[in-house]
């Protein structure tokens, strides 16, 4: 679990030219911020209060922000959810529908998976031993097919979903290997548009990141959209 100060400390380095720098979640705060979530047996899904309120920080331009899940909210979704055994394969009808009210705006939202479909599909499948195996980039290529008709497609893939997506996947032995070429491209294509697209690499994902290529000297090399089409 690598992502500490240091690391952070250079990344920032690296993004110095964002002007809201000083807003984002610098090194004290995340110190503070492991020690608060310490107890957490599965420390690394570390999506609470104060990830989505650096997350928000970053959306700040919505109008309806206040209407979105605040950090009681998910307290509260967590609290609610704790019973899950698999509580990483949280894509239940409380998160989707969070997920479609920030996006409310949308003509053909009811077009697109709802709540209902998703719960749906999660029942069909559960008699699959490798439930969690399923989640492949078929059924993300599909599900961008799906939504592809949104104008700002690359803003729904926030860190809940990608973060949902790990989750999925943490049995896996090779997990860096599934995120094969296909994917990751399609992600940088997906946000090339983006004049900070550095910044978009959230914590969940730096963190994975990080641990598959930990063993690289130059790692503060690597990060750049080169290596990662390569990979």
């Amino acid at each position: 679990m690598i992502v500490d100060c240091c690391l952070f400390q250079w990344f920032w380095g690296v993004v110095e030219e964002f002007s809201d720098r000083a807003m984002i979640v610098d090194c004290c705060l995340f110190q503070w911020f492991w020690e608060v979530v310490e107890e957490f047996s599965d420390r690394e899904m570390i999506v609470d209060c104060c990830l989505f309120q650096w997350f928000w920080e970053v959306v700040e331009e919505f109008s309806d922000r206040a209407m979105i899940v605040d950090c009681c909210l998910f307290q509260w979704f967590w609290e609610v959810v704790e019973e899950f055994s698999d509580r990483e394969m949280i894509v239940d009808c409380c998160l989707f529908q969070w997920f479609w009210e920030v996006v409310e705006e949308f003509s053909d939202r009811e077009m697109i998976v709802d709540c209902c479909l998703f719960q749906w599909f999660w029942e069909v499948v559960e008699e699959f031993s490798d439930r969690e195996m399923i989640v492949d980039c078929c059924l993300f290529q599909w599900f961008w097919e799906v939504v592809e008709d949104i104008s700002d497609r690359e803003m729904i893939v926030d860190c809940c979903l990608f973060q949902w997506f790990w989750g999925v996947v943490e049995e896996f032995s090779d997990r860096a290997m599934i995120v094969d070429c296909c994917l990751f491209q399609w992600f940088w294509e997906v946000v090339e548009e983006f004049s900070d697209r550095e910044m978009i690499v959230d914590c969940c994902l730096f963190q994975w990141f990080w641990e598959v290529v930990g063993e690289f000297s130059d790692r503060e090399m690597i990060v750049d959209c080169c290596l990662f089409q390569w990979f």
